[in-house]
């Protein structure tokens, strides 16, 4: 054994003599040796184990130093993301979170194809129809230096335009990246987007197509800014901010989208969501949740209202100047106040898809009695779901010839007690519906006067409402009017 460490080692001769002293010296006084100087092998065989496992576990401390040492030296890349929509299924078009090798996605108007017809790298592929959107419900890490996505026409349909759109919030805002881009050929097409974005992003995809046109859309690839970030992969970790986001949008519809309308375009917003209508150029109708948690201590934005250029290409986008000198006030659907508690959450009050010329009598007054009212009920601990739009002649009068003007204007409000929801629902629920004329000399007007059943507003505009409650349920609370 004295030859073997003598080897391994280098020792010299005398470096020998005194490790064989201090083994000796270790075995005597370990008892190894019985008095007569005969080795006991019960002793040494303990003391040969305990070596082994100290000598054993010096070597691996020694091992995880060196290994921590040269990890820390050596950055390791950050990989791409690659999403080919091998994983997760989803056979309709109906707005639905699907569950993708990267992650959580919301196809809207769009599904999972793997027909013949579909242009696709592998076995399957996005499918998008109409104003379709794909859109990422989680933040990519590593910043983005270009994303590159496949694309083609479904079978033989007619070429359309999409884009490509990107946040770095979370999904509460997105910008265009570059231009549209046309899908006319029968075999998959890579476009490549220069993004050049540092830290969190998260990417969506909107279609703008006509009738006759679906288009197929595979292998998005996220190229990271930084290669040598810290990030070793590309799947997303648990971003609490990114789920919330997506739990908001559907705390606004908890009760159901309406339907009926036509055209219409969603805007999913985690303040509210709305169905815009291209033709009139303002909303159908908007969905919002409001509690005391909704209001805050921000202040109303200040400055010109918002121009939304989230719209697809095509729709006309109303401008602070078109309202200018109409006599008309730009009327909030959903209300400033009750998104005061982030600067974001006021600022998303002010897109003008979120606006309609009401009169100053209107919105001055009986409509602004009837929020504050709403105000009241929410700091009395009741949850308020909100359903609100407005009726219009079949050519309505218009300002400047563009913003279609509303002869009145509509709010479906339904009360629970504070942290109930869809599931609390009974046929004694609480719900005012209220239908006020968009006239001058209603300004000191009870808003009482105005109430409705939702089944009279259901007539007067061809819509739909609280398409989430169970239908026994609901038939009954459209038929009450509020006597409260």
């Amino acid at each position: 054994m004295i030859s073997f460490l003598a080897s391994k080692t280098g020792l010299c001769k005398k470096s020998v003599l005194l490790v064989s002293g201090i083994l000796l010296g270790t075995l005597f006084g370990a008892g190894c040796f019985s008095k007569s100087g005969q080795a006991d092998p019960e002793r040494k065989a303990n003391v040969t184990k305990q070596t082994r496992v100290e000598s054993s576990s010096q070597s691996t401390q020694t091992n995880k130093i060196s290994l921590n040492e040269s990890t820390t030296k050596q950055p390791v890349q950050a990989e791409p993301m690659v999403e080919d929509f091998e994983m997760g299924a989803k056979g309709s078009y109906k707005s639905a979170t699907v569950r993708l090798k990267t992650g959580e996605w919301l196809f809207d108007e769009a599904l999972i194809g793997s027909e013949e017809r579909d242009r696709k790298n592998g076995n399957s592929a996005a499918r998008l129809r109409g104003l379709a959107k794909l859109t990422m419900l989680f933040d990519y890490p590593n910043g983005a230096s270009r994303v590159s996505i496949k694309h083609g026409v479904y079978g033989n349909d007619e070429a359309g335009k999409w884009s490509l759109w990107l946040s770095t919030n979370s999904g509460n805002s997105w910008r265009r990246v570059g231009t549209s881009v046309q899908a006319s050929a029968k075999d998959l097409q890579t476009e490549t987007f220069a993004v050049n974005v540092s830290g969190k992003v998260r990417f969506e995809i909107r279609a703008e197509l006509s009738e006759k046109s679906r288009i197929n859309i595979d292998d998005f690839v996220i190229t990271p800014l930084d290669n040598t970030a810290p990030q070793t992969k590309a799947e997303p970790p648990p971003a609490p901010a990114a789920a919330s986001v997506e739990a908001r949008i559907q705390k606004q519809i908890e009760l159901g989208m309406p339907t009926g309308a036509s055209p219409e375009y969603i805007i999913r917003r985690p303040q509210y969501v709305i169905s815009y209508n291209r033709d009139l150029n303002v909303a159908n109708w908007a969905c919002w949740h409001v509690n005391a948690e909704s209001f805050g201590p921000v202040p109303r934005f200040q400055g010109n209202f918002l121009t939304d250029n989230s719209l697809p290409t095509g729709f006309y986008r109303v401008t602070h100047q078109d309202y200018t000198g109409s006599g008309y006030d730009r009327g909030h659907i959903v209300r400033s106040q009750e998104r005061t508690a982030t600067r974001e959450d006021n600022d998303a009050t002010f897109y003008l898809t979120n606006i309609l010329p009401q009169t100053p009598d209107l919105n001055q007054g009986v409509w602004n009695a009837f929020e504050l009212y709403c105000e009241k009920l929410a700091k009395q601990q009741k949850e308020l779901y909100i359903t609100a739009g407005g009726t219009f002649d079949k050519n309505p009068p218009r300002l400047k010839g563009k913003v279609a003007i509303p002869k009145s204007t509509w709010k479906i409000v339904v009360v629970l007690d504070r942290g109930q929801g869809l599931k609390d629902i009974t046929k004694d629920t609480r719900v005012i519906a209220v239908d006020m004329p968009n006239l001058n000399g209603v300004r000191n007007d009870d808003w009482r006067k105005y109430r409705v059943s939702v089944a009279e507003l259901e007539r007067r505009t061809g819509l739909k409402f609280l398409t989430a409650v169970p239908e026994e349920v609901r038939k009954v609370l459209i038929e009450k009017i509020d006597a409260d």
